[in-house]
């Protein structure tokens, strides 16, 4: 854990008390309401426990009352969903074992989802999640039980680490892409003001965080937020235009400026065609393996990559995928952006 996640959980916990204590108020007020309710049983802690109410929970009669209850309660704005299935019935934790039972709370939770989705994606242990990795190589501390030693050989070689048995304190601690003068050299080099705030989001969340600085975040916040219908009336400066099938909302303000999708970008505009881009046909075509957020951009148009260099890093679910060069040649095209969605299957690179 780095110093700065761990001060963040430090000033969690001073309020720890105040956030139970506001769950087990609202816990209270569900269960008085459904006292009364045929044939609908609130959930409560179990005698000599005490439960924070992280979610409430009910147990309905059977199948057609769950479908019911989810209906109605969805219908009239309060989200519920079906409870999971126990986690020890999961596909993803089949393989426990082998990676030495590591506690499944975030994040390791996480890492078990990204490993069973590239095991289902690429085939098993073809692709070795970087977090899944590390965990079974020792980097995030010592596993309850000794991990498959096949599974080590395999993540070792794939992300070309060794086991350690090391204190991840001093692993942080050596690590030069991490602390503050990691985090205020980030800023500087994106042009941005260096200071305490600035330093601290750049330091806990390294490339997105630039990305929310300079302007370029999502934020995934849509409470009360109002349907906004994108014009299609010519004339104007606002525009739907489709793109093989998808539709794009775009606002022009001037010759400057257009905001494509709620993102803004720089532009000029000028009579006739003065240089056609090379047609995308032409090259080899880079395509996306899964959908996510272009994350970084690790080329330039004209470079020249070798096979299996990365040219660009996608995000999705928590999970940095690299895009390697699937042969040697010159990037020819560069069709995203950083920040850019991207679809499976969509061109993100030619090479030439």
């Amino acid at each position: 854990m780095s110093k700065s996640i761990a001060a963040m959980g430090c000033a969690q916990l001073e309020n720890i008390d105040k956030y139970v204590a506001s769950k087990r108020k609202v816990a209270a007020e569900y269960e008085e309401f459904f006292k009364n309710v045929h044939d609908i049983e609130f959930f409560v802690d179990s005698p000599n426990t005490v439960s924070n109410y992280w979610l409430n929970a009910v147990i309905l009669k059977d199948k057609d009352a769950q479908i019911d209850f989810l209906t109605q309660t969805n219908d009239n704005g309060v989200m519920t969903r079906p409870i999971w299935e126990l986690m020890n019935r999961l596909p993803m934790f089949e393989n426990c074992e082998n990676d030495g039972y590591g506690t499944s709370v975030t994040p390791v939770s996480q890492f078990y989802f990204q490993q069973a989705f590239n095991n289902v994606m690429f085939g098993n242990w073809s692709k070795i999640a970087e977090g899944y990795g590390k965990m079974v190589l020792g980097y995030f501390g010592k596993t309850p039980c000794e991990p498959d030693e096949e599974v080590k050989k395999i993540a070792s070689e794939q992300l070309g680490l060794e086991p350690t048995t090391e204190k991840v304190v001093d692993l942080n601690d050596k690590d030069p892409s991490k602390g503050i003068e990691a985090a205020t050299k980030r800023l500087v080099d994106a042009g941005l003001e260096v200071n305490d705030e600035n330093i601290f989001i750049s330091a806990a969340c390294k490339d997105k965080g630039i990305m929310f600085l300079q302007g370029h975040g999502v934020i995934g916040v849509r409470k009360n937020e109002a349907k906004k219908e994108a014009s299609t009336v010519a004339g104007g400066n606002e525009y739907t235009v489709k793109v093989n099938g998808k539709n794009y909302a775009v606002k022009l303000d001037g010759d400057k400026k257009a905001t494509v999708n709620g993102k803004a970008y720089d532009i000029a505009v000028s009579e006739g065609i003065s240089a056609a881009p090379a047609a995308s046909g032409d090259g080899k075509p880079v395509e996306a393996p899964l959908p996510g957020n272009i994350l970084r951009i690790c080329v330039s148009e004209g470079d020249s990559v070798a096979e299996g260099d990365v040219i660009l890093v996608v995000e999705a679910m928590k999970m940095e995928t690299e895009i390697k060069a699937p042969e040697a040649g010159t990037v020819q095209s560069i069709l995203v952006a950083q920040g850019d969605k991207v679809q499976t299957g969509q061109t993100l690179v030619t090479l030439g």
